[in-house]
């Protein structure tokens, strides 16, 4: 409502000149909706853009923190990338091709020709497959069949086979005396034969399996 400046009645907006006193009423401006709008924004309170500014900012230690963490990921990430799922050419090769073991007393002889010494693991586990036992090391009888020998000699035996293992063919040389004094000494149901380093005691049953053993390595000679 407008307000005539004379009579002081009661107008409308609209209205130029007063309906009491016909005076011209005062031009009131209204105020545009951009400048409302302006006005607004520039009046509107900041407290709030402020708090939203505050709770975005953090502090020096929660970023130092969030660096590191970061850090390690990245670090773990790598190293998984770098070892977890490569694999080495031996582990490749292990599980690609089956590991084979040999066993000496099944295993065939190899029919090397050794200069002085024959390997044990050969001469047993061709002996053992020529003759069809199970050779060991166990020789309870060695005092009573050999007690003259070098105690550098290596005794395997078997039932009714004692095998006499020297170092090589030179302790066996060195010790042929010794040897000579107990072979005279066993009963007529022993004989013997030496090839290299080794001499076996064997029945005459066993003599022609024992010969075929021995002649993968050597002809036969006293020693």
């Amino acid at each position: 409502m407008r307000i005539c400046s004379k009579c002081q009645a009661s107008q409308l907006d609209t209205t130029k000149y007063c309906s009491e006193c016909g005076s011209q009423l005062e031009q009131v401006s209204v105020p545009s909706r951009e400048s409302t709008i302006s006005n607004d924004m520039e009046n509107a309170p900041t407290t709030d853009y402020l708090a939203t500014d505050k709770a975005m900012n953090l502090k020096p230690n929660q970023l130092i923190l969030g660096a590191v963490v970061i850090l390690i990921l990245v670090l773990g990430f790598v190293l998984y990338r770098s070892q977890g799922p490569s694999i080495s050419a031996d582990s490749q090769t292990t599980a690609d091709s089956p590991v084979t073991t040999m066993d000496n007393t099944s295993s065939a002889p190899s029919g090397a020709d050794y200069t002085t010494t024959i390997p044990t693991d050969e001469i047993v586990s061709t002996i053992s497959a020529k003759l069809g036992v199970s050779i060991n090391q166990d020789d309870p009888t060695r005092g009573i069949t050999v007690p003259d020998i070098s105690s550098e000699v290596d005794i395997w035996s078997a039932p009714y086979i004692t095998l006499l293992i020297y170092p090589d063919a030179n302790a066996l040389t060195l010790d042929k005396d010794n040897f000579q004094s107990d072979a005279d000494n066993l009963n007529g149901s022993r004989s013997w034969e030496s090839c290299k380093n080794l001499i076996v005691i064997n029945p005459p049953s066993k003599q022609s399996k024992i010969v075929s053993a021995m002649s993968n390595w050597c002809t036969f000679s006293s020693p």
